[in-house]
């Protein structure tokens, strides 16, 4: 799933959210930046259905959010997909997340 952040400097950032199902479960795989121009989106064999893409990232972000107002990776470390555990430990997603810590409560925006 594919959309946009917007950054502090009010600079819009593309971003990607791939997802893979692991025991029945949809977890987040990876949250990367878009490559500009054309590219080939992930086979739609891959994805969950759209409804539940909506739902996954809401549930996502709103775990996310949480990290950031706690200023710890914890929850959402506890929230991704083991195939991305295996690639980083917690200390690295804390590392490249906490410049988000800044926001706060603003991102509980997400739990209304």
């Amino acid at each position: 799933m594919s959309g946009s952040v917007i950054n502090n400097k009010c600079v819009v950032i593309p971003v990607v959210i791939g997802f893979v199902k692991i025991d029945g479960s949809w977890q987040i795989y990876s949250i990367t930046k878009a490559n500009s121009g054309l590219e080939g989106e992930l086979a739609v064999s891959q994805m969950p259905p759209e409804k539940m893409q909506v739902k996954l990232v809401h549930d996502s972000l709103l775990v996310f959010a949480r990290s950031v107002q706690e200023k710890s990776t914890l929850k959402l470390y506890a929230h991704i997909s083991n195939l991305w555990i295996e690639q980083r430990s917690l200390e690295e997603i804390d590392e490249t997340f906490k410049a988000f810590y800044q926001f706060e409560n603003r991102l509980m925006v997400l739990e209304s």
